[in-house]
């Protein structure tokens, strides 16, 4: 993974816990945070590496995912887009098409 992605894709994981926090799922902010402080402390290219980015992208769409959430009208296209921009983050990083491409279900 390029710095300059995997710094992009930390920004955004950033700003989905803090999203959580702000609208009071803290216990999805902090499973995200444990992901997030492993994905930082992972060697690029490890097999722990890349599973942390599976189950990232996993937790994003779906029933009980991050964007299944229930969240107040004004906070739905920000969760929407997070989950669209880390998905896409990872995507590009990993290069596995057998992930699920969210964009099809705007």
């Amino acid at each position: 993974m390029k710095i300059k992605i995997k710094n992009k894709l930390i920004d955004e994981l950033e700003k989905m816990i803090e999203l959580l926090h702000q609208t009071g799922w803290h216990k999805q902010a902090v499973w995200y945070e444990n992901k997030l402080k492993l994905i930082k402390e992972s060697e690029e290219g490890s097999a722990s590496f890349y599973q942390n980015l599976h189950e990232v992208d996993a937790s994003l769409s779906g029933m009980g995912s991050f964007s299944d959430l229930p969240m107040k009208q004004e906070f739905a296209d920000q969760q929407w887009d997070l989950a669209v921009k880390i998905h896409q983050l990872i995507l590009e990083n990993i290069g596995n098409t057998h992930l699920c491409d969210m964009m099809s279900y705007k």
